[in-house]
């Protein structure tokens, strides 16, 4: 068998499942879980647990952040496509405000690019307790440690009422030297630089910091179309210049060539492309559903 670790993409009983007959088959096993399903019963089941970004089936079905999940737990070896650091830095330096950037908390490589940015163009990197928490679960000594001054920690107000509510103060106090607190951000003495999702726009609206900064937004561009909030309208209403710095596990045909070596599939189902007979002529277990086409697996 080619492989020793396997990243349960599934919660409930599927998962537990898998686990078990991994366990059987002596292979490590990581599952995953959203904000919301932390006390899961299939956490249990595996040899570790990492979080996903956002509550319920949602997270689960993020396929990006999935893969990136993967990459850092070494499951997939892709090769990421890198923002070009001009562009991005050139955007930054460009920005009198708060920079926002938009990324996968999970997507470790993203955020160490955007930290390293941040240290090339004098600014204080800015994460909010969940991303630092992401990084500490990844356990590399070799990424910023966020519990040791090298960036600042935001706690957004609905994190907040949770960890009160739960209890569980721990999870925020090993960062209180470092934290950075909503009144601060609009007068903050250095610029600054912040990792953002969609939960933290009232946070930044009521600290009244979005003057004359920028939003990049570091996903697949087909996710603004698909998305319940639309950023660009937040980015307009608020006088945001909106930047679109894509980075995504695109690969090239010589690094499916070995994910498809190492994996062995059955079968192959391309999807997201509009060159479908591509895959048709290079992989012989490639097969071309069509919309709508119901398969049983």
């Amino acid at each position: 068998m080619g492989f020793r670790d396997i990243l349960i993409a599934n919660r409930g009983e599927i998962a537990i499942r898998i686990a078990q007959a991994a366990a059987e088959l002596g292979l490590a096993t990581t599952a995953v879980f959203a904000q919301d399903d932390a006390g899961s019963l299939h956490l249990n089941a595996a040899d570790r647990a990492l979080p996903l970004t956002g509550r319920g089936t949602r997270a689960y079905l993020d396929i990006e952040a999935m893969i990136a999940t993967a990459r850092h737990l070494g499951a997939i070896d892709f090769l990421v496509k890198p923002i070009a650091p001009d562009g991005l830095e050139k955007v930054i330096r460009e920005t009198r405000g708060i920079v926002l950037v938009s990324f996968s908390a999970l997507n470790v490589d993203r955020f160490v690019t955007f930290f390293r940015a941040s240290k090339r163009t004098k600014r204080l990197f800015l994460a909010d307790v969940y991303s630092a928490e992401v990084l500490l679960a990844a356990g590399n000594a070799k990424l910023p440690d966020p519990r040791k001054g090298t960036m600042g920690i935001f706690l957004p107000a609905k994190m907040k009422l949770k960890i009160v509510r739960e209890g569980n103060a721990r999870v925020a106090s090993k960062y209180r030297p470092h934290r950075i607190f909503p009144e601060q951000l609009r007068d903050y003495p250095r610029p600054l630089m912040m990792a953002f999702r969609d939960s933290l726009q009232r946070d930044l609206e009521q600290a009244d910091c979005l003057a004359d900064g920028t939003l990049i937004y570091s996903y697949w561009p087909g996710y603004l179309e698909r998305g319940r909030i639309d950023p660009r309208d937040w980015c307009k209403k608020h006088g945001l210049r909106f930047e679109l710095l894509h980075v995504s596990g695109h690969a090239d045909p010589e690094t499916l060539d070995q994910l498809i070596d190492g994996v062995q599939p059955r079968r192959l189902v391309p999807i997201h492309t509009e060159a479908p007979e591509y895959f048709l002529k290079r992989y012989r277990m490639a097969e071309a559903w069509a919309d709508g086409e119901e398969h049983t697996v």
